[in-house]
């Protein structure tokens, strides 16, 4: 980051320019000449640009981030869908299969109840052909 700040003698002086030119800022020196603030001035602007190229690089990459969200998003709902078609699959056959017990028991009890019935007529056939 680029700190301006006044030198001792009044003059604008940036300390990350200060650096670059090896200049420390307790050492005493005159007002920089006309070419010397050209090119502070000039690091300061080819400094905003590699922000600016910075900036629009992470913003790319932000963009990038929020589609492989919203396509990791997409896939997590369609695995929660799934899973939960799944457990209604699982309760429509449990439920197919309590029916199926249901009717399979209804049917023995018939057929029990029609076997005693037959044996009842077997009784009464026997008893008729004694007489």
């Amino acid at each position: 980051m680029t700190f301006i700040s006044r030198t001792r003698f009044g003059c604008i002086a940036s300390t990350r320019n200060i650096e670059r030119l090896s200049i420390k800022r307790e050492t005493k020196f005159h007002c920089p000449s006309s070419a010397l603030i050209e090119e502070m001035a000039s690091g300061d602007q080819s400094l905003f640009e590699s922000i600016q190229a910075e900036l629009y690089s992470r913003q790319q990459e932000l963009g990038q981030l929020h589609k492989e969200k919203a396509r990791l998003l997409t896939y997590v709902n369609q695995v929660e869908e799934s899973k939960a078609d799944m457990e209604r699959q699982k309760i429509i056959g449990e439920r197919q299969t309590v029916l199926s017990e249901e009717k399979m028991a209804k049917t023995r009890r018939e057929l029990m109840h029609i076997e005693e019935k037959l044996e009842a007529l077997r009784e009464a056939i026997d008893l008729l052909s004694e007489k």
